[in-house]
């Protein structure tokens, strides 16, 4: 059973965080006193999409100058809520192209997925695109140290290692990125490796998620042609691997069944 100071720990991290940006990065005391007098503190921390990132930002980029005392708690409260510029320019300027494949690859996998997973899908997806080339093994362990924290989250469920979003403020931001820019769509469909994540993901927005894209017809044909042609070495959706009734052999089956019943209407779009 958790004990009250294990459950007080990451709000006391996260006090701590905020406090060192904000009196350590010559915010005038002013401001402070204004967050302390509209009790703003508590909705700072508490707030689901809290990142360490989204406090470095405000600090570095001298928020506060912007705006009267009265006015900045208000101003850092609108960027919690929507803190698109805050991973746009973390996402383009402050982390490695390894890490940006890794967040990608995140998209189209399974929810939580295993770090091995992670890996093969980040490892081919480089292979095929990245400019540097395929990532190893020991590039990709620095990327996940690289984005712990801060665009991700590890933990482990006994012998193994999950990977997800740090909160859903980063998958809604990645989203948006990926809506524009058509070229890296095609590209993660041509080396997406999970079939029920990359059709849930390029299905057209909100059929499946808010967390689904609204594409193209030529993105839409380069699924299509994808689907068919490698159906029966895409992974099938996760839950079967754990179905011991579910001999091997019979996966193609089995992902046929489960694109009947789950993905009708995009079935019907792709014309079948």
């Amino acid at each position: 059973m958790l004990s009250l100071w294990s459950l007080l720990i990451p709000y006391i991290i996260r006090y701590g965080i905020l406090y060192n940006h904000l009196f350590f990065n010559q915010i005038p005391y002013a401001y402070i006193s204004e967050i302390i007098r509209q009790d703003s503190l508590m909705s700072f921390i508490n707030h689901d999409n809290y990142n360490p990132r989204i406090i470095e930002y405000i600090a570095n980029s001298r928020l506060w100058e912007k705006y009267s005392p009265k006015e900045f708690p208000i101003a850092m409260l609108e960027i919690f809520e929507s803190p698109f510029k805050v991973w746009e320019h973390a996402f383009e300027y402050q982390i490695s192209e390894e890490c940006r494949a890794v967040l990608l690859c995140l998209l189209i996998a399974d929810a939580s997925p295993e770090y091995e997973h992670v890996f093969s899908q980040v490892e081919i997806y480089t292979a095929q695109f990245s400019k540097s080339g395929g990532i190893g093994r020991s590039e990709f362990k620095c990327a996940i140290k690289e984005l712990d924290n801060s665009f991700i989250m590890v933990h482990r469920h006994k012998e193994t290692v999950f990977l997800r979003f740090h909160n859903p403020s980063i998958k809604d931001f990645l989203v948006a990125y990926l809506q524009a820019d058509e070229h890296i769509q095609i590209q993660l469909i041509s080396a997406g490796q999970q079939l029920r994540a990359m059709v849930e993901f390029f299905s057209t927005k909100g059929r499946f998620s808010k967390n689904s894209l609204n594409v193209s017809d030529k993105v839409k044909a380069v699924l299509e042609t994808r689907i068919i042609r490698d159906f029966d070495t895409l992974l099938a959706p996760r839950r079967f691997y754990f179905d011991k009734e579910i001999h091997a052999d019979n996966f193609v089956a089995s992902k046929l069944n489960w694109m009947k019943g789950s993905a009708p209407k995009l079935l019907k779009e792709l014309g079948h």
